[in-house]
């Protein structure tokens, strides 16, 4: 640009925007220091720095409301129309707004604006949320906030448990929240399920249980519930969820006479419920053998490494019996070069009563499959549920790390007396 006064006019104009922003900028880090600590005075001369920041205006209203020493309602109110004005997207403000109205008694006015809140992030969670909970807590109009919490899930479903929550914490019941929030959305059911054996709610899970399709609740459920009902000794349901559970499958898991499940290890491993658990140990591998076993498809192998003193169940079972029976157990045990004078023995022990053990001879060293290896017990009057394991038990022998590899098969569990 040649030298004159249009060259001078445009270097004054550039000097002065550069001024103008500076100031700007002084301006907002000003205000920004100022409201690390959101007083009301500080507030008050922060508006004065940058009178068009909404937000400003709205801290403002959350002071005038919640601050104890200058709280009033009517001044908040205000406070938030003017962030509203200045920005008339700013939602914060507008749910801020929503509950200056209910807490000074303005109700249609407070859903007014908790509608247009809801307007105005028709997309968003936390959205959904604030609205849902206003309409529980400020209104009775608890199906309009079910209708809120089933888009919420909807949207989110990792966020079942907090929507659970606060049902529970509002009281509403198990039934209520069965007939609106999961009302024909059966993908809920396992995680709900999942919920009230999380939370406890025994009577609960129970209740979902029975009024709704078990098709629909998946088998890894079905299998938390059954733990869950056995730890609270309701025995009885237990075993009605596992029965359902394995189905058609009956044959596959229980032999001919035999009281105890899948014995021959032909079906899968439950790992819970009343099937076979197995055990965890530093240096000892349980694994299915397809290519070792005495009958049928395959057995179960337990290598043991030699480097650890293990003291474990290697499988485990709980057993539903009938009181004042008694029973044999026979198994068939294949060992190779098992060492330590406490090898592998079968024990019975009472679940919830201490008035069951017995246990069989242990087994060390070189075994065929041979003849069976075998335990009788009886179960008195007062218990009705006995667990049954392959235990390693831990040696206090100076040679104490057990070594070598055992195959089981052919587990029965047979009633030999029936009670008066």
């Amino acid at each position: 640009m040649p030298e004159g006064p249009g060259k001078k006019t445009f270097i004054v104009l550039v000097h002065l925007v550069s001024l103008l922003v500076l100031i700007r900028l002084v301006a907002v880090a000003y205000n920004d220091i100022i409201l690390k600590k959101k007083t009301l005075q500080n507030l008050s001369l922060a508006i004065k720095i940058i009178p068009d920041d909404a937000g400003n205006y709205y801290d403002l209203g959350l002071v005038r409301q919640y601050d104890l020493f200058n709280r009033d309602l009517n001044r908040a109110i205000e406070f938030y129309g003017t962030a509203l004005r200045k920005n008339p997207l700013f939602s914060r403000a507008l749910i801020g707004l929503a509950n200056a109205y209910q807490a000074a008694g303005r109700k249609r006015d407070a859903f007014l604006a908790v509608d247009s809140y809801r307007k105005l992030t028709p997309n968003n969670t936390d959205s959904l949320w604030r609205v849902a909970v206003f309409y529980l807590v400020n209104s009775d109009r608890v199906d309009k906030a079910m209708e809120y919490f089933e888009k919420l899930i909807e949207m989110d479903p990792g966020l079942q448990t907090r929507v659970y929550d606060v049902c529970y914490q509002m009281k509403l019941s198990n039934k209520y929240i069965m007939n609106h929030l999961l009302k024909d959305k059966a993908g809920l059911y396992p995680s709900y399920l999942g919920y009230l054996i999380s939370h406890g709610k025994l009577d609960d899970a129970m209740e979902f249980y029975n009024n709704v399709s078990h098709k629909l609740i998946y088998e890894k459920s079905g299998m938390k519930l059954c733990n869950f009902l056995i730890k609270n000794k309701r025995y009885d349901d237990a075993f009605s969820v596992w029965e359902e559970m394995i189905g058609k499958l009956r044959n596959r898991y229980y032999s001919e006479g035999s009281l105890l499940s899948n014995g021959g290890f032909e079906s899968d491993i439950t790992n819970g419920c009343f099937g076979w658990v197995v055990g965890k140990a530093r240096g000892v591998k349980i694994y299915e053998d397809h290519s070792l076993h005495l009958e049928g498809r395959r057995s179960l192998g337990i290598s043991f490494s030699g480097e650890y003193n293990v003291d474990l169940d290697v499988i485990r079972q709980l057993v539903l019996l009938a009181p004042e029976n008694s029973y044999l157990l026979k198994a068939y045990v294949k060992t190779d070069g098992l060492t330590t004078t406490n090898g592998l023995f079968f024990e019975a022990r009472g679940y919830d009563c201490n008035k069951i053990y017995a246990r069989s001879d242990v087994i060390t060293g070189t075994n065929s499959w041979g003849s069976p290896v075998s335990l009788r017990f009886s179960v008195p009057p007062d218990c009705g549920v006995v667990k049954i394991s392959l235990r390693r038990q831990k040696s206090r022998k100076f040679n104490n790390k057990i070594k070598g590899n055992a195959w089981v098969d052919g587990l029965q569990l047979i009633r030999l007396k029936t009670g008066p």
